[in-house]
């Protein structure tokens, strides 16, 4: 998962997206499908948070804080990165965003 929290996402619209999250892991990710989830949390700078079990994930994601500008370009340089370097047959890449890239100046979604 890809997550942004940049000020942009702050109050209310990023307690949506972290719930929204749970509710993905907890209904996709459950039983023997997680084994490990990753996530890419966004705003001026990407922090990969890994996590072992649902619990573990529930648990950090609430504590992530928004704040900052948002840089969508260097989100998708990290993913482009990653499938070069991997499989992407093994990815599934879910991103959360109001869309808003206040480094780079554009909106992805009006």
């Amino acid at each position: 998962m890809i997550l942004d929290n940049s000020g942009s996402m702050a109050g209310s619209s990023f307690k949506a997206l972290q719930q929204g999250a749970i509710e993905v892991a907890e209904k996709v990710l459950s039983g023997d499908y997680f084994h490990n989830l990753t996530c890419l949390f966004f705003n001026n700078k990407i922090n990969k948070l890994s996590f072992k079990s649902i619990e573990e994930f529930k648990e950090k994601i609430v504590q992530v804080v928004a704040g900052s500008n948002t840089d969508l370009k260097n989100v998708f340089q990290a993913i482009h990165t990653y499938c070069q370097r991997n499989d992407p047959e093994d990815l599934t890449v879910l991103i959360l965003t109001d869309g808003e890239d206040t480094i780079n100046q554009k909106s992805l979604v009006n």
